[in-house]
């Protein structure tokens, strides 16, 4: 990753390789957040779908829908408690990671916006300044940041 950065070292300065490098960084930091968050999301979503199916066939269908057999059978082992407990904990857990994903995200787009209003400073030259679409487009097709509009 830096290695690529580095030898953009005719196009730009080191101040702002730098801060390339720390939008990188924080690029690759928000799409890890959001593969976490993508399979703790599924793996709650699966847990639910199975811990569904065997509540079915362990209480639903023995109680013949009378609720308070249902909550018998529920409570009679400690073994559903345990399987909700587990499924509630990976969709915590996916929140949790889904916060972070909001948290890095927000950092990444600060840090880009930064380079795009700084722009005009870091290429003050004209001859710098079509240098510029050099390094943006290396981004775009390296890392997928687009550096040419603030939004998203």
């Amino acid at each position: 990753m830096e290695k690529s950065i580095d030898q953009l070292e005719k196009y730009a300065d080191k101040p702002t390789r730098e801060m390339l490098k720390g939008i990188v960084k924080r690029k690759k930091k928000y799409d890890q957040y959001k593969v976490k968050t993508t399979r703790w999301l599924w793996l709650s979503f699966v847990l639910t779908l199975v811990y569904f199916y065997f509540a079915w066939i362990e209480i639903i269908q023995p109680s013949n829908n009378q609720l308070v057999e249902m909550f018998d059978l529920f409570f009679q082992t400690s073994n559903h408690l345990f399987y909700v407990l587990v499924i509630a904990a990976c969709y915590a857990t996916a929140i949790y990671y889904k916060k972070k994903e909001e948290k890095s995200e927000k950092e990444f787009h600060d840090l880009r916006c930064e380079l795009i209003d700084k722009s005009t400073d870091l290429w003050n030259e004209p001859q710098l300044w079509s240098k510029r679409d050099e390094v943006y487009s290396f981004m775009k097709r390296e890392f997928d940041i687009n550096l040419y509009f603030e939004n998203k």
